[in-house]
């Protein structure tokens, strides 16, 4: 996956932010802690995740992503 210098910024941002949790620990936990199962990482990241991109691809003039 290519990902935009501001992207990348910001991924290394929060490992930095991040850098005290035990490594064992989930690199995007739940509010309570714990990782995300598939179906809740669905909803809850990957389902705005790809609707925002969708935003930028349709002002880019691209194919948006498909449900799915």
């Amino acid at each position: 996956m290519q990902l935009t210098p501001d992207t990348v910024a910001d991924i290394e941002r929060y490992l930095q932010l991040t850098a005290e949790r035990p490594a064992a620990s989930p690199l995007l936990p739940t509010s309570n802690g714990t990782r995300y199962n598939r179906t809740t990482a669905g909803s809850t990241i990957i389902k705005p995740l790809v609707a925002e991109a969708n935003v930028v691809l349709a002002e880019r003039h691209e194919p948006v992503l498909r449900d799915g």
